[in-house]
Protein backbone atom coordinates (compact mmCIF):
# COMPACT_ATOMS: atom_id res chain seq x y z
CA UNK A 1 0.00 0.00 0.00
CA UNK A 2 1.49 3.34 -1.30
CA UNK A 3 1.85 6.50 1.47
CA UNK A 4 -1.35 7.98 -0.16
CA UNK A 5 -3.40 5.20 0.26
CA UNK A 6 -2.38 4.77 3.86
CA UNK A 7 -3.12 8.40 4.35
CA UNK A 8 -6.57 7.87 2.84
CA UNK A 9 -7.57 5.34 4.96
CA UNK A 10 -6.35 7.00 8.12
CA UNK A 11 -9.19 9.72 6.92
CA UNK A 12 -11.44 7.40 6.34
CA UNK A 13 -11.05 6.15 9.71
CA UNK A 14 -10.82 9.18 12.23
CA UNK A 15 -14.30 10.52 10.22
CA UNK A 16 -15.93 7.29 11.49
CA UNK A 17 -14.70 7.48 14.29
CA UNK A 18 -15.83 11.22 14.51
CA UNK A 19 -19.24 9.89 13.52
CA UNK A 20 -20.07 7.26 15.73
CA UNK A 21 -19.06 9.78 18.50
CA UNK A 22 -21.06 12.45 18.06
CA UNK A 23 -24.18 9.63 16.88
CA UNK A 24 -23.27 8.61 20.67
CA UNK A 25 -23.59 12.25 21.95
CA UNK A 26 -26.80 12.61 20.12
CA UNK A 27 -28.10 9.61 21.88
CA UNK A 28 -26.75 10.59 25.04
CA UNK A 29 -28.36 13.55 25.01
CA UNK A 30 -31.88 11.86 23.82
CA UNK A 31 -31.32 9.31 26.51
CA UNK A 32 -30.98 12.13 29.29
CA UNK A 33 -34.01 13.93 28.09
CA UNK A 34 -35.89 10.86 28.83
CA UNK A 35 -34.21 10.47 32.21
CA UNK A 36 -35.84 13.88 33.04
CA UNK A 37 -39.01 13.10 32.06
CA UNK A 38 -39.08 9.47 33.56
CA UNK A 39 -37.92 11.64 37.09
CA UNK A 40 -40.59 14.08 36.51
CA UNK A 41 -43.32 10.89 35.93
CA UNK A 42 -42.27 9.85 39.09
CA UNK A 43 -42.44 13.15 40.74
CA UNK A 44 -46.10 12.84 40.31
CA UNK A 45 -46.53 9.76 41.77
CA UNK A 46 -44.48 10.85 44.61
CA UNK A 47 -46.22 13.83 44.63
CA UNK A 48 -48.94 12.52 47.44
CA UNK A 49 -46.03 11.05 49.55
CA UNK A 50 -44.48 13.90 51.32
CA UNK A 51 -41.65 11.51 52.80
CA UNK A 52 -40.18 11.18 49.16
CA UNK A 53 -40.60 14.45 47.97
CA UNK A 54 -37.17 15.89 49.17
CA UNK A 55 -35.26 12.60 47.47
CA UNK A 56 -37.34 13.42 44.27
CA UNK A 57 -36.05 16.96 44.22
CA UNK A 58 -32.51 15.43 44.99
CA UNK A 59 -32.83 13.36 41.84
CA UNK A 60 -34.21 16.14 40.01
CA UNK A 61 -31.47 18.72 40.55
CA UNK A 62 -28.92 15.96 39.51
CA UNK A 63 -30.54 14.86 36.30
CA UNK A 64 -31.33 18.78 35.19
CA UNK A 65 -27.92 19.97 36.36
CA UNK A 66 -25.33 21.14 33.25
CA UNK A 67 -22.18 18.84 32.39
CA UNK A 68 -21.28 14.99 32.77
CA UNK A 69 -23.98 13.08 34.96
CA UNK A 70 -23.11 12.34 38.86
CA UNK A 71 -24.14 8.55 38.35
CA UNK A 72 -22.78 7.71 41.77
CA UNK A 73 -24.89 10.28 43.71
CA UNK A 74 -28.27 9.65 40.99
CA UNK A 75 -27.65 5.90 42.40
CA UNK A 76 -27.75 6.96 45.87
CA UNK A 77 -30.61 8.50 45.12
CA UNK A 78 -32.47 5.82 43.61
CA UNK A 79 -31.84 3.44 46.23
CA UNK A 80 -32.95 6.04 49.05
CA UNK A 81 -36.02 6.47 47.13
CA UNK A 82 -36.26 2.61 46.29
CA UNK A 83 -35.84 1.78 50.34
CA UNK A 84 -38.47 4.42 50.59
CA UNK A 85 -40.69 2.82 47.48
CA UNK A 86 -40.48 -1.11 49.52
CA UNK A 87 -42.22 0.62 52.70
CA UNK A 88 -44.86 1.48 50.41
CA UNK A 89 -47.15 -0.72 48.52
CA UNK A 90 -44.66 -0.54 45.42
CA UNK A 91 -46.94 1.24 42.96
CA UNK A 92 -43.41 2.77 41.66
CA UNK A 93 -42.19 -0.41 40.85
CA UNK A 94 -42.60 0.18 37.01
CA UNK A 95 -40.72 3.62 37.13
CA UNK A 96 -37.53 2.33 39.33
CA UNK A 97 -37.29 -0.07 36.37
CA UNK A 98 -37.02 2.21 33.90
CA UNK A 99 -34.67 4.52 35.71
CA UNK A 100 -32.32 1.54 36.23
CA UNK A 101 -32.44 0.49 32.18
CA UNK A 102 -31.50 4.39 31.69
CA UNK A 103 -28.16 3.83 33.62
CA UNK A 104 -27.15 0.86 32.05
CA UNK A 105 -27.80 2.72 28.96
CA UNK A 106 -25.34 6.02 29.79
CA UNK A 107 -22.91 3.24 30.98
CA UNK A 108 -23.35 1.73 28.12
CA UNK A 109 -22.60 5.03 26.13
CA UNK A 110 -19.58 5.32 28.34
CA UNK A 111 -17.78 2.53 27.38
CA UNK A 112 -18.63 2.07 23.61
CA UNK A 113 -17.14 5.58 23.52
CA UNK A 114 -13.84 4.56 25.63
CA UNK A 115 -13.67 1.28 23.37
CA UNK A 116 -13.59 4.03 20.23
CA UNK A 117 -10.74 5.74 21.55
CA UNK A 118 -8.88 1.99 22.12
CA UNK A 119 -9.41 1.63 18.80
CA UNK A 120 -7.68 4.59 17.75
CA UNK A 121 -5.07 4.26 20.14
CA UNK A 122 -4.60 0.17 19.69
CA UNK A 123 -5.72 -0.94 15.87
CA UNK A 124 -5.37 2.57 13.93
CA UNK A 125 -1.86 3.42 13.91
CA UNK A 126 1.50 2.65 16.68
CA UNK A 127 1.41 5.72 19.00
CA UNK A 128 4.80 6.69 20.81
CA UNK A 129 4.71 7.43 24.41
CA UNK A 130 3.47 10.90 24.21
CA UNK A 131 0.68 10.70 22.14
CA UNK A 132 -0.69 7.45 24.19
CA UNK A 133 -0.18 9.81 27.38
CA UNK A 134 -2.83 12.16 25.49
CA UNK A 135 -5.06 9.48 24.54
CA UNK A 136 -5.06 8.37 28.18
CA UNK A 137 -5.42 11.52 29.24
CA UNK A 138 -8.50 11.85 27.35
CA UNK A 139 -10.05 8.32 28.78
CA UNK A 140 -9.70 9.33 32.64
CA UNK A 141 -12.96 12.17 31.26
CA UNK A 142 -14.95 9.16 29.93
CA UNK A 143 -15.41 7.24 33.17
CA UNK A 144 -18.89 5.37 34.28
CA UNK A 145 -19.23 7.57 37.14
CA UNK A 146 -18.99 11.54 35.68
CA UNK A 147 -19.92 11.07 31.74
CA UNK A 148 -20.60 14.05 29.85
CA UNK A 149 -21.09 13.67 26.10
CA UNK A 150 -20.26 17.04 24.70
CA UNK A 151 -17.37 17.61 26.76
CA UNK A 152 -16.38 13.87 25.33
CA UNK A 153 -17.10 14.88 21.99
CA UNK A 154 -14.51 17.83 21.55
CA UNK A 155 -11.79 15.99 23.48
CA UNK A 156 -11.97 13.56 21.04
CA UNK A 157 -12.13 15.75 18.18
CA UNK A 158 -9.04 17.31 19.78
CA UNK A 159 -7.18 14.13 20.11
CA UNK A 160 -8.12 12.95 16.50
CA UNK A 161 -6.33 16.39 15.38
CA UNK A 162 -3.72 16.09 17.19
CA UNK A 163 -3.38 12.35 16.06
CA UNK A 164 -3.57 13.12 12.40
CA UNK A 165 -0.64 16.00 12.93
CA UNK A 166 1.17 13.17 14.41
CA UNK A 167 0.78 10.58 11.78
CA UNK A 168 1.13 13.12 9.14
CA UNK A 169 4.67 14.19 10.26
CA UNK A 170 5.74 10.79 10.93
CA UNK A 171 4.72 10.24 6.63
CA UNK A 172 6.94 13.18 6.10
CA UNK A 173 9.86 11.52 7.98
CA UNK A 174 9.18 7.87 6.15
CA UNK A 175 8.96 9.62 2.80
CA UNK A 176 12.58 11.70 3.77
CA UNK A 177 13.78 8.85 4.26
CA UNK A 178 12.99 6.18 1.70
CA UNK A 179 13.91 8.68 -0.88
CA UNK A 180 17.80 9.35 1.33
CA UNK A 181 17.63 5.44 0.72
CA UNK A 182 17.13 5.28 -2.89
CA UNK A 183 19.51 8.02 -3.58
CA UNK A 184 22.14 5.66 -1.51
CA UNK A 185 21.60 3.18 -3.62
CA UNK A 186 21.83 4.99 -7.01
CA UNK A 187 25.41 6.26 -5.40
CA UNK A 188 26.34 2.34 -4.54
CA UNK A 189 25.23 1.26 -8.07
CA UNK A 190 27.11 4.36 -9.82
CA UNK A 191 31.03 3.45 -7.60
CA UNK A 192 30.05 -0.48 -7.56
CA UNK A 193 32.60 -0.88 -10.56
CA UNK A 194 34.86 1.23 -9.54
CA UNK A 195 35.15 0.31 -5.67
CA UNK A 196 35.73 -3.58 -6.98
CA UNK A 197 37.23 -2.70 -10.31
CA UNK A 198 38.42 -6.40 -11.78
CA UNK A 199 41.70 -7.31 -12.13
CA UNK A 200 43.74 -4.34 -10.57
CA UNK A 201 41.56 -5.34 -7.29
CA UNK A 202 42.71 -8.94 -7.77
CA UNK A 203 46.75 -7.89 -7.76
CA UNK A 204 46.56 -5.69 -4.87
CA UNK A 205 45.06 -8.48 -2.94
CA UNK A 206 48.38 -11.02 -3.93
CA UNK A 207 50.59 -8.36 -3.53
CA UNK A 208 48.98 -7.71 -0.03
CA UNK A 209 49.78 -11.63 0.79
CA UNK A 210 52.91 -11.80 -0.73
CA UNK A 211 54.29 -8.95 1.80
CA UNK A 212 52.71 -10.63 4.90
CA UNK A 213 54.34 -13.68 3.97
CA UNK A 214 57.83 -12.01 3.31
CA UNK A 215 57.20 -10.55 6.83
CA UNK A 216 56.41 -13.63 8.41
CA UNK A 217 59.29 -15.66 6.99
CA UNK A 218 62.14 -13.26 8.20
CA UNK A 219 60.31 -13.27 11.59
CA UNK A 220 60.32 -17.19 11.27
CA UNK A 221 64.29 -17.38 10.28
CA UNK A 222 65.49 -14.88 13.05
CA UNK A 223 64.42 -17.68 15.22
CA UNK A 224 67.29 -19.94 14.35
CA UNK A 225 69.90 -17.46 15.81
CA UNK A 226 68.17 -18.29 19.53
CA UNK A 227 68.08 -22.37 20.43
CA UNK A 228 67.54 -21.72 23.57
CA UNK A 229 64.08 -19.54 23.75
CA UNK A 230 62.64 -22.62 22.15
CA UNK A 231 59.43 -21.91 24.18
CA UNK A 232 59.16 -18.55 23.18
CA UNK A 233 59.91 -19.31 19.18
CA UNK A 234 57.35 -21.79 19.28
CA UNK A 235 54.45 -19.36 20.99
CA UNK A 236 55.80 -16.76 17.73
CA UNK A 237 55.38 -19.35 15.18
CA UNK A 238 52.10 -20.56 16.27
CA UNK A 239 50.80 -16.50 16.33
CA UNK A 240 52.31 -16.06 13.33
CA UNK A 241 50.51 -19.10 11.27
CA UNK A 242 47.34 -17.47 12.80
CA UNK A 243 47.97 -14.44 11.24
CA UNK A 244 49.03 -16.34 8.34
CA UNK A 245 45.42 -18.23 8.32
CA UNK A 246 43.95 -14.66 8.67
CA UNK A 247 45.57 -13.32 5.28
CA UNK A 248 44.67 -16.45 3.42
CA UNK A 249 40.59 -15.68 5.00
CA UNK A 250 41.04 -12.25 4.37
CA UNK A 251 41.67 -12.84 0.74
CA UNK A 252 39.13 -15.45 -0.09
CA UNK A 253 36.80 -13.02 1.34
CA UNK A 254 37.81 -10.57 -0.49
CA UNK A 255 38.16 -12.41 -3.99
CA UNK A 256 34.50 -13.93 -3.14
CA UNK A 257 33.50 -10.06 -2.79
CA UNK A 258 34.74 -9.30 -5.86
CA UNK A 259 33.41 -12.34 -8.05
CA UNK A 260 29.94 -11.11 -6.20
CA UNK A 261 30.58 -7.57 -7.09
CA UNK A 262 31.65 -8.53 -10.67
CA UNK A 263 28.43 -10.35 -11.16
CA UNK A 264 26.12 -7.99 -9.86
CA UNK A 265 27.86 -5.11 -12.65
CA UNK A 266 27.64 -8.04 -14.87
CA UNK A 267 23.53 -8.45 -14.02
CA UNK A 268 23.13 -4.59 -13.87
CA UNK A 269 24.62 -4.13 -17.42
CA UNK A 270 22.53 -7.27 -18.48
CA UNK A 271 19.20 -5.07 -16.99
CA UNK A 272 20.14 -2.03 -18.78
CA UNK A 273 21.14 -3.34 -22.42
CA UNK A 274 17.75 -4.85 -22.19
CA UNK A 275 16.15 -1.84 -20.65
CA UNK A 276 17.73 0.12 -23.36
CA UNK A 277 16.59 -2.30 -26.29
CA UNK A 278 13.14 -1.85 -25.21
CA UNK A 279 13.21 2.13 -25.03
CA UNK A 280 14.64 2.07 -28.15
CA UNK A 281 12.20 -0.23 -29.72
CA UNK A 282 9.22 1.58 -27.97
CA UNK A 283 10.50 4.74 -29.23
CA UNK A 284 10.57 3.30 -32.55
CA UNK A 285 6.88 2.19 -32.18
CA UNK A 286 5.85 6.03 -31.12
CA UNK A 287 7.55 7.24 -34.05
CA UNK A 288 6.01 4.79 -36.22
CA UNK A 289 2.46 5.18 -34.09
CA UNK A 290 3.03 9.23 -35.09
CA UNK A 291 4.38 8.80 -38.73
CA UNK A 292 0.62 6.48 -39.03
CA UNK A 293 -1.41 9.34 -37.60
CA UNK A 294 0.51 12.04 -40.05
CA UNK A 295 -0.47 9.65 -43.53
CA UNK A 296 -3.36 9.66 -45.57
CA UNK A 297 -4.43 5.97 -45.66
CA UNK A 298 -5.82 5.71 -49.13
CA UNK A 299 -2.63 8.03 -50.82
CA UNK A 300 0.48 7.41 -48.24
CA UNK A 301 0.64 11.37 -48.56
CA UNK A 302 0.58 13.07 -45.77
CA UNK A 303 -3.37 14.28 -44.14
CA UNK A 304 -4.67 17.96 -43.20
CA UNK A 305 -3.55 17.49 -39.86
CA UNK A 306 0.05 17.24 -40.70
CA UNK A 307 -0.59 20.20 -43.77
CA UNK A 308 -2.13 22.59 -40.72
CA UNK A 309 1.11 21.90 -38.49
CA UNK A 310 3.51 22.43 -41.85
CA UNK A 311 2.15 25.61 -42.50
CA UNK A 312 2.20 26.70 -38.86
CA UNK A 313 5.40 26.13 -38.49
CA UNK A 314 6.39 27.77 -42.09
CA UNK A 315 4.86 30.75 -41.05
CA UNK A 316 5.94 30.96 -37.32
CA UNK A 317 9.96 30.54 -39.08
CA UNK A 318 8.96 32.89 -41.68
CA UNK A 319 7.84 35.52 -38.84
CA UNK A 320 11.64 35.12 -37.13
CA UNK A 321 13.34 36.05 -40.57
CA UNK A 322 13.10 32.76 -42.20
CA UNK A 323 12.59 32.67 -45.94
CA UNK A 324 9.62 32.56 -47.75
CA UNK A 325 7.30 29.77 -49.40
CA UNK A 326 4.57 28.72 -51.18
CA UNK A 327 1.20 27.15 -50.31
CA UNK A 328 -0.31 25.51 -54.16
CA UNK A 329 -3.85 23.57 -53.80
CA UNK A 330 -4.68 20.97 -56.40
CA UNK A 331 -8.08 19.96 -57.17
CA UNK A 332 -9.22 16.61 -59.65
CA UNK A 333 -11.59 18.75 -62.35
CA UNK A 334 -15.16 16.78 -62.35
CA UNK A 335 -14.19 13.95 -59.91
CA UNK A 336 -17.97 13.58 -58.23
CA UNK A 337 -18.17 12.69 -62.45
CA UNK A 338 -15.44 10.42 -62.34
CA UNK A 339 -16.99 8.32 -58.99
CA UNK A 340 -19.98 8.37 -60.96
CA UNK A 341 -19.26 7.11 -63.82
CA UNK A 342 -16.57 4.67 -63.19
CA UNK A 343 -17.04 3.78 -59.75
CA UNK A 344 -15.42 4.91 -56.37
CA UNK A 345 -12.94 2.20 -56.51
CA UNK A 346 -11.54 3.45 -60.21
CA UNK A 347 -12.05 7.04 -58.35
CA UNK A 348 -9.64 6.09 -55.67
CA UNK A 349 -6.97 4.55 -57.95
CA UNK A 350 -7.11 8.11 -59.87
CA UNK A 351 -5.93 9.49 -56.33
CA UNK A 352 -3.71 7.15 -55.72
CA UNK A 353 -1.65 8.34 -58.89
CA UNK A 354 -2.28 11.83 -58.72
CA UNK A 355 -0.32 11.56 -55.41
CA UNK A 356 2.34 9.12 -57.37
CA UNK A 357 3.02 12.23 -59.79
CA UNK A 358 2.93 14.79 -56.81
CA UNK A 359 6.10 12.81 -55.32
CA UNK A 360 7.59 12.61 -58.64
CA UNK A 361 7.00 16.54 -60.14
CA UNK A 362 8.22 17.96 -56.31
CA UNK A 363 11.57 17.87 -55.15
CA UNK A 364 12.29 15.30 -51.82
CA UNK A 365 12.23 18.26 -49.05
CA UNK A 366 8.74 19.79 -50.51
CA UNK A 367 5.89 18.95 -48.39
CA UNK A 368 2.73 17.36 -50.26
CA UNK A 369 -0.83 16.43 -48.65
CA UNK A 370 -4.19 15.17 -49.25
CA UNK A 371 -5.99 18.08 -48.52
CA UNK A 372 -9.37 16.48 -48.31
CA UNK A 373 -11.54 14.47 -50.81
CA UNK A 374 -9.95 15.22 -54.09
CA UNK A 375 -7.76 18.28 -53.34
CA UNK A 376 -4.17 18.01 -52.58
CA UNK A 377 -1.40 20.84 -51.32
CA UNK A 378 2.03 21.17 -51.43
CA UNK A 379 4.35 23.58 -49.47
CA UNK A 380 7.74 24.59 -51.42
CA UNK A 381 10.10 26.78 -49.68
CA UNK A 382 13.01 28.73 -51.56
CA UNK A 383 11.15 29.61 -54.94
CA UNK A 384 9.60 32.54 -55.75
CA UNK A 385 5.98 32.83 -57.54
CA UNK A 386 7.84 31.66 -61.27
CA UNK A 387 9.58 28.87 -60.31
CA UNK A 388 6.69 27.67 -58.17
CA UNK A 389 4.54 27.94 -61.65
CA UNK A 390 7.19 26.20 -63.48
CA UNK A 391 6.90 23.29 -60.75
CA UNK A 392 3.18 22.99 -61.06
CA UNK A 393 4.13 23.13 -65.33
CA UNK A 394 6.09 20.43 -64.56
CA UNK A 395 3.38 18.49 -62.58
CA UNK A 396 0.74 18.68 -65.34
CA UNK A 397 3.09 17.69 -67.70
CA UNK A 398 3.51 14.31 -66.14
CA UNK A 399 0.34 13.74 -65.13
CA UNK A 400 -0.75 14.18 -69.03
CA UNK A 401 1.90 11.27 -69.51
CA UNK A 402 -0.55 8.73 -67.31
CA UNK A 403 -2.86 7.17 -68.65
CA UNK A 404 -6.14 6.26 -66.50
CA UNK A 405 -8.14 3.15 -67.43
CA UNK A 406 -11.18 1.36 -66.73
CA UNK A 407 -11.15 -1.88 -67.60
CA UNK A 408 -15.26 -2.18 -68.77
CA UNK A 409 -15.54 1.59 -70.03
CA UNK A 410 -12.10 2.56 -71.11
CA UNK A 411 -10.05 5.79 -70.84
CA UNK A 412 -10.67 8.00 -67.74
CA UNK A 413 -9.95 11.64 -68.61
CA UNK A 414 -8.32 12.96 -65.47
CA UNK A 415 -7.09 17.21 -65.24
CA UNK A 416 -6.22 18.70 -62.60
CA UNK A 417 -6.64 22.76 -61.50
CA UNK A 418 -4.33 24.39 -59.12
CA UNK A 419 -3.89 27.67 -57.36
CA UNK A 420 -0.87 29.28 -55.74
CA UNK A 421 -0.47 31.84 -52.23
CA UNK A 422 2.81 33.29 -51.78
CA UNK A 423 3.27 33.74 -47.64
CA UNK A 424 4.37 37.08 -46.55
CA UNK A 425 4.89 39.03 -43.37
CA UNK A 426 2.02 39.02 -41.13
CA UNK A 427 0.34 36.15 -42.56
CA UNK A 428 -1.80 33.63 -41.06
CA UNK A 429 -2.48 29.85 -41.80
CA UNK A 430 -6.16 31.13 -43.12
CA UNK A 431 -4.94 33.79 -44.97
CA UNK A 432 -2.45 31.44 -46.96
CA UNK A 433 -5.08 28.61 -47.61
CA UNK A 434 -8.35 31.33 -48.67
CA UNK A 435 -5.74 33.10 -51.34
CA UNK A 436 -4.76 29.14 -52.88
CA UNK A 437 -8.34 28.38 -52.51
CA UNK A 438 -9.33 31.60 -54.37
CA UNK A 439 -6.97 31.31 -57.17
CA UNK A 440 -7.55 27.54 -57.43
CA UNK A 441 -11.20 28.25 -57.93
CA UNK A 442 -10.59 30.94 -60.37
CA UNK A 443 -8.89 28.40 -62.84
CA UNK A 444 -11.17 25.72 -62.53
CA UNK A 445 -13.65 28.55 -63.20
CA UNK A 446 -12.10 29.26 -67.08
CA UNK A 447 -11.78 25.81 -67.90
Amino acid sequence: MGLAEMQKDLNAEVKRLKQELLESERSNREERDSLVKAVNVLGTAMAAQPDMVVEWESLRRQVQAEGPLPLGGIEESLKRIKDLMREKDGSAEGVLKELELLKEKLQESGRAIRKMILTAMDGLYPLTGEVKAKAGSLEAHLNEENFGAKAAAEEFQEFARYLGGKIHEDFRFVNSEFLSLLNHVKELERTLAKDFGGEEHAKKVDYFEMKVNEEVSLIVNSFDLYGTVSEIKSAVVAKIENIRKMVLAKKEEEMERLRSAQQSILGLQKRMVEAEKVALEMARKAEEFHTAAMKDGLTRLYNRKALDLKLAGALKGLAQGGASFALIIFDVNEFKRINDTFGHVAGDKVLQKVAEVLNESFRKGDFIARFGGDEFAAIIGGMNEEMARERISIFRKNLGKRRFTSYKLGEIRVSVSAGMAVAGAGDTAERVLDRADKAMYEEKSRR
